[in-house]
This record gives structure tokens, sequence and C-alpha cells, in this order.
């Protein structure tokens, strides 16, 4: 709280997931705080676009994101439906946050627009589930995304290579 407050904003956006102290404590001090509902799926993204875009009194610049975001998607669902399902590849989102790329996310969603086959979705395994070595062998995914949140995400592509148990699954072997 005390490092957002000292930036001097004059509005804060902040994702729902965000500690309820931390909003209570910033607003405390005077600042407007705008909670933004995180998308769990590709059309939620016009809400918290449009979210974003009223607090800003930006309506109409969210409008034209909106579109733009919809023309995209569009552009995206006609690529993959050229890629025949055998090119089709299983990916899987490692993150720190439980279930974050898991299925029931805005992840296994955008998977079904790309034509990437979500290895956890394929694999059955149920929302909010933590990903343990066992499920990744089980998923047998073809690419691991891993996120570039600070210059850490090295050290975990190093660990996940470096894993015997994980020597079997296909993004390991193949070192993607």
């Amino acid at each position: 709280t005390e490092e957002i407050v000292a930036l001097g904003p004059d509005l804060v956006l902040m994702p729902d997931y965000t500690s309820a102290d931390i909003v209570d404590g910033v607003r405390a001090m005077g600042i407007p705080v705008v909670v933004v509902k995180t998308p769990e799926r590709v059309s939620d993204v016009h809400t918290m676009v449009r979210q974003v875009a009223t607090a800003l009194d930006e309506a109409a610049t969210g409008e034209r994101l909106c579109r733009r975001y919809d023309d995209e998607v569009a552009a995206v669902t006609a690529r993959r439906d050229t890629i025949p399902p055998s090119e089709r590849r299983s990916v899987f989102f490692t993150s720190s946050m439980t279930g974050y790329g898991g299925t029931g996310s805005l992840f296994d969603d955008m998977t079904g627009y790309t034509g990437l086959i979500h290895a956890a979705h394929a694999a059955g395994i149920p929302p909010k589930t933590e990903f343990t070595e066992e499920r990744l062998i089980l998923m047998n995914p073809d690419v691991i995304f891993v996120p570039t949140y600070s210059n850490r995400y090295q050290r975990q592509v190093e660990m996940i290579y470096a894993d015997p148990a994980l020597a079997s699954v296909g993004a390991v072997r193949e070192r993607r």
C-alpha cells in the first residue's frame, strides 16, 4: 500500500485478486481505486476494457479497442481453421498463481481460438488445480509457456529442463 501511495496516483487500477487490505488501504488514503475483473473467457475482455475505459473517461476509446480486439480474434480464428488437426500442438502455461493457466481460465479459452490444445483441459484436470510434476507428466505438453514477470523466468525454465522427473515430457525433451 505504501509503495502505491508513494507514487501519488490519481487513480489505481487493481485486479480482482488483489488483497482487500491493499484495496482498502489505498482507498483510505483518498485515492480512487477501480477493481478490475480478471477475464476468464475471451469474451470477458470486452467487460474489462470497458470498465477501464469508463474509469478513465475514455468510453469511446474503449469501444474502438473492443472492435479492434474482435477483428484480431476473427483473424486468429480464421488462421486456426487452416491448421490441420494433426498439426495442432498441446500447450501448458505455468504460473505461480494456482489455476491461472488451468482449465476454466482465459488461457484455456484462448487455446480454442488459436487451434492449440490446452494440455490441462485435454487431460481432464479440474479448474484451480495446482500443477505438480506428476500432472505435467500426465499432460505431456508439446510446448510449455513460462511467464516473464521478471528476469527470474530463465531460472524457472532451467529448473524445468534440469528436473529428471520431467525428462519424458515432450516440451522438455524438445526444449520447447
